[in-house]
Formats: structure tokens, C-alpha cells, sequence
């Protein structure tokens, strides 16, 4: 299973310490997931402008992938992929129209980054119909959208065996509340990804943590 760790910060120290705690786990192709939100989309104000997100992780030999969940990501989008450690976008259908995600999705594509479609527990997988042959590469988000720590929705397993359904080529990650039994059950339906926050960054052993979800 692919694992990625993930930032989800309310400042510099915070994002800081669960970057070093990420680069322990000394993988030759490493990746981190970071939320990025502005109380629009949800309550949430995270830490990280692109500035800051720049300063932290400029000359790191990370790939990441930023989960943009505010409203208008279409205004946002150009100073994300600016960044050239950014290899994967994440925007949210629940923020955009068909034609919107088209326009951010050519944007993505001059620079070679991933435009990945995220949905919450709560939207009804149909939702994802227009966008099936659109798009390669899908987030279901197993918590409201916000804050890491809370507790995985199982009606996530149901968007992700949709999906599989519908695209047998298609790269799907699950994210949030991540534990061994739930990653499995993700495995299961068909998710490749796996985004970890707390499990992993909150563990004793970090780095036997990310073990266990990867070899699920």
C-alpha cells in the first residue's frame, strides 16, 4: 500500500516538527500530503501560505501534494503549482463546476502535476459521474474536512468501491482517520493511497507505524 504522512498545522513549529518526523522515515521516494485551508471551505484556518510552505520544504528531497480545501480553488491555484516540489494538486468537487475543474486541471497538466478530485463522506458518490473519464486521479475524505484526529466514516468505503467500479485504471486515496483495520477495508474496495496524519506523526514509533500501513 502507497503511505503518505501528512501535515495538518496551526503553525511553523508544528508544521516543522512533523516534517523532521516525516524525513525519518527515510524512504527513497518520499512523499507528504499537506492541508491547506483558509475558513472558507470549513472552520479550519491552517498553517501555510505558499510562501511559508516554500520556506519550509524548499531543497527537501519530498514530493508533496497539497489538499486545497477552500472555496474558489480556481483563485488559488496558480501560486500552489508554482512551487516546484508541488507534484499533485488536490481541489474538492464540492467547491467547483465541471468547467472549473477542466480549467484547473489544464493548469495542473502544463506542469506536469496531478489533479486529483476530492469528495467528503457525505457526497453521494454519483456526484463523481461527469468527472469519471476526466479525471485519473480521485480523494475520498473519510472526516469532515479540517482538523486531523477524527474518527473514519465508513461511508467512505462506499465512494471508493464506486470508483473502482467505474475505473479499474483509476488512482484512489483515502484520507483521514486512518488506522490498520480501516486501511485495509480501503484496500479492500480499492484505494492505492493511504494519507495518514495522526497515526503516524502521533505514534510512539513513528517510522513502525508507517510500516504497518504499508505492508496492509
Amino acid at each position: 500500500m502507497i503511505v503518505i504522512p501528512a501535515i495538518n498545522a496551526r503553525s511553523y513549529e508544528e508544521a516543522k516538527k512533523s516534517l523532521e518526523i516525516i524525513a525519518s522515515l527515510r524512504e527513497e521516494n518520499l512523499w507528504t500530503h499537506i492541508d491547506v485551508s483558509n475558513g472558507t471551505f470549513n472552520a479550519v484556518k491552517s498553517w501555510g501560505t505558499p510562501d511559508e510552505i516554500k520556506t519550509l520544504l524548499e531543497n527537501k528531497a519530498i514530493n508533496v501534494e497539497i489538499h486545497l480545501m477552500v472555496d474558489y480553488p480556481e483563485t488559488h491555484i496558480a501560486e500552489w503549482i508554482a512551487l516546484s516540489f508541488v507534484k499533485r494538486m488536490i481541489i474538492h468537487i464540492e467547491t467547483l463546476s465541471f468547467n472549473t475543474f477542466e480549467s484547473i486541471k489544464d493548469e495542473c497538466d502544463t506542469r506536469n502535476i496531478d489533479c486529483m478530485l476530492a469528495i467528503t463522506s457525505i457526497t453521494p458518490p454519483k456526484a463523481l459521474e461527469p468527472y469519471i473519464n476526466q479525471c485519473a486521479y480521485f480523494q475520498t475524505l473519510a472526516v469532515a474536512p479540517g482538523e486531523s484526529g477524527q474518527v473514519f466514516n465508513k461511508k467512505v468505503l462506499e465512494t471508493i468501491a464506486f470508483l473502482r467500479e467505474k475505473r479499474s485504471d483509476a488512482t484512489i486515496e483515502v484520507d483521514g482517520g486512518i488506522n490498520r483495520e480501516n486501511a485495509k477495508w480501503s484496500k479492500e474496495r480499492g484505494a492505492n493511497i493511504i494519507v495518514s496524519a495522526s497515526y503516524i506523526l502521533k505514534a510512539q514509533n513513528p517510522v513502525n507505524a508507517y510500516r504497518e500501513l504499508k505492508i496492509i
